[in-house]
């Protein structure tokens, strides 16, 4: 069985069709989110839920 270390985790939702959108958001929290936040990327893991529906459709949200 895995643990899941104590840290503190950015939780962000993503939209759009798979795989472009999970690409984008992973660009956005790296290039904008951690340079101008107080927070720094460990690496280490990292979680993503993907729910049934249509994974190419601009309206899925994961």
């Amino acid at each position: 069985m895995n643990t899941i270390p104590a840290r503190t985790w950015v939780v962000a939702e993503c939209t759009g069709p798979m795989p472009e959108a999970i690409q984008q958001l992973w660009h956005e929290l790296c290039a904008e989110f951690f340079p101008t936040s107080d927070y720094t990327p460990t690496y280490e893991m990292d979680i993503e839920a993907y729910p049934d529906g249509d994974m190419l459709s601009p309206d899925y949200k994961s």
